[in-house]
């Protein structure tokens, strides 16, 4: 199968980035041909070679064609790509907004390639405008059932909505063994990996433990954020201003979206913690949340998205509707609502009388959690990347029975 994946940067350390890099390297890995275009690549950062762009990992080295979406030819450049190219699929990674390039040479040449769009949406509803972009697909991936319903409202192209048990698709963590614990800890910790952007909602974490503190609740917060990146907050000037600049911990090394610690150190910091909260106004994957779950934190998230998919209903934060840009339904969570959840949580964990492994796994395999936390254990990236792969060699092959019946005709 000929493919053109088209997304941002591989090397971004971001789930859109992650999806993009795990795409590519699992159908070179099966034998497809993978051509790829890459926005918001970073060419400063990535020096080429020979006057050419190469993405490159333990198992696949292959070129990159980067694209700026701001100038006025990043139309052109990207279909005469496809077009000297000649894909079977063109496979779109990113939201539905992202994907003008590939719609105009979709529009331009619509029987040239067939597109299978994954749309990792960051907010609903989607905008009537762009029913036209999802009609133009020849498939859609969802990686959650709130944005998988919008779809549905919009357009009728087909949906692929399930794998492995899923309702939709998930994008987790690859883990061999889930639970990685550091050893006997007193301290209860309360974590996220955020990006410092108002779409995180890093204020909400950071008043959160605030408030928990004020209730005496003995609690830490360790936050893994984009620290070395300009952001939106001044993390550790609001920790200071809430009063709990000596009960949050940060990261002391690097940490950036271009580049950050490896998946077996996050999941040492996952395992580090008891309870994941994370505040977002709105979740395309819920990577992180999967990812602390099966090393052992109790997740406590807000009610939507891809949160409302793979979450647990006690974890569950009420939230408030905000309609922001886009007149897309962003949602906010409860400060105030999820300290009561995450007090709940501390006082059957009894923090003071087990250790922090003992206490997990109490809390875990006991309580109505550990069917969704058992469930999770053996689902891995691969199960959402082969579900995809696919769905394209499906999607192509209707191509080339088109194509076939067209040469004999």
């Amino acid at each position: 199968m000929k493919i053109v994946t088209y997304g941002p940067s591989p090397y971004l350390n971001t789930t859109k980035g992650k999806v993009h890099a795990d795409v590519i390297e699992y159908f070179n890995e099966q034998g497809d041909d993978v051509c790829t275009i890459a926005f918001d690549y970073d060419s400063s950062y990535f020096m080429p070679e020979d006057g050419r762009h190469i993405y490159q990992s333990k198992d696949v080295r292959q070129f990159v064609e980067p694209i700026n979406k701001k100038t006025k030819d990043s139309s052109k450049r990207v279909y005469d790509f496809i077009k000297y190219h000649k894909p079977d699929v063109v496979l779109t990674i990113g939201d539905y907004f992202e994907t003008d390039e590939v719609n105009e040479a979709k529009g331009a040449c619509p029987s040239d390639f067939k597109w299978v769009g994954i749309i990792m949406s960051r907010s609903t509803p989607i905008e009537k405008k762009y029913s036209e972009v999802l009609d133009n697909m020849d498939a859609i991936v969802v990686t959650n059932e709130t944005v998988g319903d919008c779809v549905k409202h919009l357009s009728k192209t087909e949906i692929h909505v399930g794998n492995a048990g899923y309702k939709a698709s998930v994008y987790g963590d690859e883990s061999e063994e889930p639970f990685a614990h550091p050893g006997k800890m007193k301290r209860f910790i309360v974590g996220a990996n955020l990006k410092n952007a108002q779409s995180n909602n890093i204020c909400c974490f950071l008043s959160t433990i605030s408030i928990l503190r004020m209730r005496g609740v003995d609690c830490y917060g360790s936050l893994h954020y984009n620290q070395d990146d300009e952001g939106d907050y001044d993390v550790k000037e609001i920790a200071y201003m809430y009063g709990i600049e000596n009960y949050i911990i940060i990261p002391h090394e690097y940490i950036s979206v271009q580049e950050g610690p490896p998946d077996l150190d996050m999941r040492r910091f996952y395992s580090t913690l008891d309870v994941y909260f994370d505040p977002s106004v709105y979740s395309t994957n819920a990577t992180s949340l999967i990812e602390a779950s099966m090393c052992g934190a109790v997740p406590v998230c807000g009610r939507f998205g891809a949160f409302k998919d793979v979450g647990w209903s006690e974890g569950f934060v009420d939230s408030s509707n905000f309609i922001g840009d886009r007149s897309q339904n962003m949602r906010f969570v409860s400060d105030i609502y999820a300290a009561s959840v995450i007090e709940k949580i501390h006082d059957k964990m009894r923090p003071d009388e087990l250790d922090h492994e003992s206490r997990n796994k109490k809390w875990l395999f006991e309580q109505s959690f550990s069917t969704y936390q058992k469930g999770l254990i053996g689902k891995t990236r691969e199960v959402f990347i082969t579900g995809v792969r696919n769905f394209c060699k499906k999607v192509a092959e209707r191509k080339r029975t088109k194509l076939a019946v067209e040469s004999l005709s």
